[in-house]
């Protein structure tokens, strides 16, 4: 599963900014941060009719 940053985070010496693909976190490191509200599951996209064409 992705998460994707809403704030900057720095893991494991490494800063993502905001909207970046979050990598190489635990489960608990990632809830953590989603209570904390610096991160958010990434949302796959639906297809849609053009895709579909």
């Amino acid at each position: 599963m992705g998460y994707i940053a809403k704030e900057k985070v720095l893991h494991s010496g490494r800063q993502f900014e905001i909207g970046e693909e979050v990598l190489g976190l635990k489960k608990e490191e990632a809830e953590r941060l989603i209570e904390l509200k610096a991160i958010e599951e990434e949302k796959k996209a639906a297809k849609t009719k053009d895709d579909q064409a």
